[in-house]
C-alpha cells in the first residue's frame, strides 16, 4: 500500500472510515498480492455494490449495520431508510422532517438521537446537521428499494420542501422574484441558508430530473442560480442549468426551455466561454420572442449585451443595453430596469465614452432601483461611478 497511497486514501474514504470496513478491505489486500488499492478502490466506488465487496465470508458490514438497525423502533427504522432519499452530502433537522412527512422538527429529532445512538448517524458539533457513513448510506438504500411506494413519496417531500425554502431565499436576491421574505427576513439568513444547503441543492436538482420530477428539475435551478453565481460556484450553476434545460425539453415546454438557455447563457458568460453563452443567449430570445413573453425578453437582451461586451462587441452591446432597459420599462420592473442601466453605464464606460455620458446612465440606474427599495444596491452602482 506504500507504493499506492492515494488508492489507499481512496479505499479509506469509500470505506467511511469505519473500522470494521477498513479491516475487511486491509485483509483483502493481504490476502491478494496482485490486488492494487487502486483496484480494490475501484470495486467501491459503485454504492450498490460496495457492500457485498465489504464481505469476506466470516466477515460482513452488511450483517454489523443490519444487526444495528434490527434494535430501531419502526418509526427510526423506517427514517434510516427514507434519510436516503437526500443525495446530498448531510441534512438539516427541518429537511428530515420534511422526508419524514412528521411535519413537526420536534417530534422528528429524538428519531435522528437514535440514529446517532445506534452508530448509523452522525452529527456535527458545530453545525448540528446530520450525515450518513457511505456505507451506511449503501444499507439504507438497499432496504429503501424495498419500499418504493413510501421511498418515492419521501423523495416527493424532500424536493418540495427544497423548492419551498429556495424561493424564499431566492426573494432576497432579486426582489422582483416570488417568494415568502419573511422566512429569511435578511439577505445575510438566505445566504447562510443557501452556503448550507448548496451541495444538497444541486443535487435534489439533479434527482429531481433522473427521478422524474421533471417540474422541480426544470424550476428549482432557477431559483438558486444567481447564488451560485454570487459566490461563483460556476460549475454546480452549470449543473442545474444543464438539468433544466434536460428537463424542459423533454417535456417540450418552449418556455421552461428558454429560461434554461438563458440562464445557462449566464454561466456561461460568468465561465468566460462567449461564444457558448452567445448563443444559449440567442437561443433563449428568440423564443421568447416567439412567446410574447416580454419581461423574459428584456432579460435576454441585458444577458445577451453583457456578454457582446464581454467579446468586446461595445456597440452591438449598447443597443442590446438600451433595448433591455426599455422593455423593463414597458412591464414596469423597476428593479432589473436599474440593473440594466447599470450594465449599459460598464458597457458605455469600458467602450470609453464620455465620462459625463456614463454618469448620467449611472444615476438614472440608481434612482430606479431605489424607487423599489434596492438603496443598498443604488449606492453600489453609484460607487461604481466613482472608481
Amino acid at each position: 500500500m506504500a507504493a499506492d497511497v492515494d488508492g489507499a486514501r481512496r479505499v479509506a474514504e469509500l470505506c467511511g472510515c469505519l473500522p470494521l470496513a477498513l479491516r475487511i478491505a486491509a485483509a483483502q489486500l493481504v490476502a491478494d498480492r496482485s490486488l492494487k488499492p487502486a483496484d480494490l478502490a475501484a470495486d467501491l466506488e459503485d454504492p450498490a455494490g460496495r457492500l457485498d465487496v465489504l464481505d469476506d465470508g466470516s466477515r460482513a458490514v452488511r450483517g454489523v449495520v443490519q444487526r444495528s438497525v434490527r434494535r430501531l423502533a419502526p418509526p427510526q427504522e423506517e427514517l434510516f431508510r427514507l434519510l436516503t432519499v437526500n443525495s446530498g452530502p448531510d441534512l438539516s433537522l427541518e429537511t428530515a422532517a420534511a422526508i419524514s412527512g412528521v411535519g413537526k422538527a420536534k417530534d422528528v429529532r429524538p428519531r435522528l438521537a437514535a440514529l446517532v445512538r445506534a452508530s448509523l448517524l452522525r452529527q456535527d458539533p458545530d453545525s448540528g446537521r446530520w450525515s450518513m457513513h457511505d456505507v451506511i448510506r449503501a444499507y439504507a438504500a438497499e432496504q429503501a428499494a424495498h419500499h418504493p411506494v413510501a421511498t418515492e413519496r419521501a423523495l416527493r417531500r424532500l424536493l418540495e420542501h427544497y423548492m419551498h425554502f429556495a424561493q424564499d431565499a431566492a426573494v432576497h436576491l432579486n426582489p422582483s422574484a416570488d417568494g415568502n421574505a419573511s422566512r429569511f427576513r435578511a439577505r445575510a439568513r438566505a445566504m447562510a441558508w443557501f452556503d448550507a444547503e448548496r451541495a444538497n441543492l444541486v443535487a435534489a436538482a439533479q434527482a429531481a430530473r433522473d427521478g422524474g420530477h421533471l417540474d422541480v428539475a426544470a424550476s428549482l435551478p432557477s431559483l438558486v442560480t444567481e447564488y451560485l453565481h454570487a459566490r461563483r460556484l460556476l460549475n454546480g450553476a452549470l449543473t442545474v442549468n444543464t438539468v433544466a434545460l434536460d428537463a424542459t425539453t423533454t417535456v417540450d415546454h418552449r418556455l421552461g426551455q428558454a429560461r434554461a438557455w438563458n440562464n445557462l447563457g449566464g454561466t456561461l458568460d460568468e465561465s468566460r466561454r462567449y461564444e457558448e453563452a452567445l448563443d444559449a443567449y440567442q437561443h433563449a430570445l428568440d423564443v421568447f420572442r416567439d412567446l410574447g413573453d416580454t419581461h423574459a425578453e428584456a432579460r435576454a437582451w441585458n444577458n445577451l449585451g453583457m456578454a457582446l461586451r464581454d467579446r468586446g462587441e461595445f456597440g452591438l452591446a449598447e443597443e442590446a443595453g438600451e433595448r433591455s432597459a426599455a422593455l423593463f420599462v414597458e412591464v414596469g420592473d423597476g428593479f432589473l430596469r436599474g440593473r440594466a442601466l447599470a450594465e449599459l453605464a460598464r458597457t458605455l464606460s469600458q467602450a470609453g465614452r464620455p465620462e459625463g455620458e456614463v454618469r448620467e446612465v449611472r444615476e438614472a440606474a440608481a434612482a430606479s432601483l431605489r424607487g423599489v427599495g434596492a438603496d443598498g444596491e443604488a449606492e453600489q452602482v453609484l460607487r461604481g461611478g466613482e472608481d
